[in-house]
């Protein structure tokens, strides 16, 4: 048992199995026993387990510190003692040598545990950090744009684009900014709305946030310019995103109390991006204006009275009077050559005019925009069979709106209609994708089909003719290219527009003696292209919005500028100017929807 006598010399919390053989029957058996064990019990134990005397038991340890040492770290008892160490010493130093091997084992295994756990806990603090590092730069940033937002007194129009960074589907709303931006006289109409920003008007808040932001861009024209004339080299405006953050909060809050009943608020939230939803730029930029005209802009000439509502009896049928009365002054300067036939018509159209405006419920409510932005639109209808010539509406209008729709056979439907009354007119040009401006705006067009005359004694269907011409000119005539269709997708063809456009020539100006502006003063009739909204997507309903502005540098082939989220760049090629773009892009590509001409008194 072991070569070296027993009991063997370790600790007597071990436990040693030990097997025990009937040498005559083969019969086995295992004994567990403690090393405190004396030989005596163990040679009774087993005997008592194979049920025989002692004689014939052969017994041999099956495992425990004596068996399992491993050879290389001890040697043979035999070997032990013909080297002269008693067996007991070497057995006692094994034992101990094998502790400390499972010791250290279970330690390095515990090192390894923190380790993985001082990795994770790093990992965890790293991803904590990155998450956080944005945070901190929004906190420098809203404190920088703190100290900026005190510093008001300063001008706010443009000198150069400045793009803005994308939160979330803000494409179609920075596109209209850019381009109303870049109209001369928009910012200063804003700008007095600053000087009460401790103590805003009621109803102003949307104009305070859109002056607040134009300001914002012009500081950081400021800061760049700055950087470049220290000799830091061209520098790109940036905007702060607080910035962006408080004009979406306070113009969401401002459209969502100005909304109508039956229409849905465009929503422009502060908050995450995913909370912004795609929206139509025609649509922002109707809404937009119409906000922030609802109410006088500070330093602004009271408003006259506007209808809130459905017209009276006695005004509709002064109305009614007037276009009867109007009715039969068109018959007989048609069919007389007096002058005062024609005096006569042009006082009744005059007198006309002014009822119109003052019934308007759509009309500006600031005088100063209204300068800007409104004209008056004459329309009429003739009929070639009874020889009718009748007004139809003299309401004021800030868009025109021209429809394109595709026809069956490759060409386009192109209609132009008066967002303020509501009225409808179409030309057909088979077998052409594309269509001359000049076209959508024809003064005269075929009435929609199925309009009857409006003569009680004639009644004919098919006979009508629409003629539209402008009582006072806006100073910024904006047309809507609608290229929506039923089925939601996106009429392909392209628009051919010129960057000088002379209304006079488009035969858009009613010509009594002198053309007027919205005030009833003299005015020139050519108009400047000063900027564009262009569409690129699948439909009408989803893809992205970009805009061209004039920004006019010496030396540059080019005086325009493409402003695309943050980016600002020159555009070169056939996509140097907006027109070259719209006639160089594939039917799928890049397709105008807004263009922006200013008078060329107001430049």
């Amino acid at each position: 048992l072991g070569g070296g006598g027993w009991p063997p010399a370790v600790s007597s919390r071990q436990k040693l199995r030990i097997s025990v053989e009937q040498t005559a029957t083969g019969k086995t058996s295992e004994l567990e026993c403690n090393y405190a064990d004396t030989l005596e019990e163990v040679l009774s134990r087993g005997a008592q387990e194979c049920g025989s005397p002692r004689q014939g038991l052969k017994f041999s340890i099956l495992d425990g510190e004596a068996a399992s040492t491993p050879s290389s770290r001890k040697g043979s008892a035999s070997e032990a003692e013909a080297e002269g160490e008693p067996a007991a010493l070497l057995q006692r130093k094994q034992q101990e040598m094998i502790l400390a091997d499972n010791n250290i084992e279970k330690t390095i295994a515990s090192l390894r545990e923190h380790i993985q756990l001082l990795e994770d806990r790093r990992g965890s603090l790293k991803a904590a950090l990155n998450r956080t590092e944005p945070v901190i730069r929004r906190l420098e940033e809203e404190e920088q744009w703190e100290e900026e937002a005190h510093d008001l007194d300063g001008p706010v129009e443009a000198t150069r684009p400045v793009g803005l960074p994308n939160l979330g589907a803000d494409c179609f709303w920075q596109s209209t900014l850019h381009c109303l931006r870049h109209l001369d006289g928009f910012g200063n109409i804003l700008r007095p709305a600053l000087s009460d920003a401790k103590n805003p008007e009621k109803g102003r808040e949307a104009v305070l946030a859109t002056a607040k932001l134009l300001r914002a861009m012009r500081m950081a024209e400021d800061r760049a310019n700055s950087v470049k004339a220290a000799g830091g080299g061209a520098a790109r405006p940036s905007v702060r995103r607080p910035a962006i953050a408080n004009f979406r909060t306070k113009v969401s809050e401002a459209m969502r109390k100005h909304t109508w009943n039956d229409q849905e608020p465009l929503l422009l939230p502060a908050s995450d991006f995913y909370e912004q939803r795609q929206q139509d730029a025609h649509e922002f930029l109707s809404l937009f204006l119409d906000c922030l005209s609802s109410a006088p802009v500070p330093e602004d000439r009271p408003p006259s009275p506007r209808q809130n509502g459905p017209i009276d009896e006695e005004s509709a049928a002064n109305l009614r009077r007037l276009e009867e009365d109007l009715t039969a002054a068109y018959r007989d300067a048609a069919r007389g050559t007096r002058r005062r036939h024609q005096e006569y018509l042009e006082n009744l159209l005059f007198e006309y005019s002014m009822v119109q405006w003052s019934l308007s419920t759509t009309r500006m409510r600031s005088s100063k925009l209204s300068t800007l932005f409104e004209g008056q639109r004459l329309t009429c209808i003739a009929c070639s069979r009874c020889q009718r010539l009748g007004v139809s509406s003299a309401e004021p209008f800030c868009i025109e709106d021209a429809k394109l729709n595709s026809s069956g056979n490759g060409g386009i439907i192109a209609q132009v209609s008066n967002m303020a009354q509501n009225a409808s007119f179409g030309l057909f040009a088979p077998s052409s994708t594309s269509v001359a401006l000049k076209d959508l705006l024809k003064s005269e067009v075929l009435a929609p089909e199925g309009f009857r005359c409006p003569n009680p004694q004639c009644q004919a269907v098919g006979t009508s003719r629409f003629f539209s011409s402008y009582l006072r000119l806006p100073g910024v005539l904006i047309v809507h290219i609608n290229r929506a269709q039923a089925d939601e997708s996106r009429c392909e063809s392209s628009v051919k527009f010129e960057e000088i456009i002379d209304l006079k020539d488009y035969d858009l100006v009613r010509d009594s003696g002198n053309p007027l502006d919205r005030n009833f003063t003299q005015c020139p009739t050519k108009y400047r292209l000063q900027s564009a909204i262009f569409h690129r997507g699948p439909s009408a309903r989803c893809g992205h919005y970009f805009a061209y502005v004039r920004w006019p540098r010496e030396g540059k082939k080019t005086p325009w500028a493409k402003v695309d989220d943050e980016r600002v760049e020159r555009p070169s090629g056939k996509a140097a100017t907006p027109s070259g773009l719209e006639m160089s892009e594939p039917a799928d590509g890049a397709r105008v929807v807004l263009l922006f001409y200013q008078r060329e008194d107001l430049l």
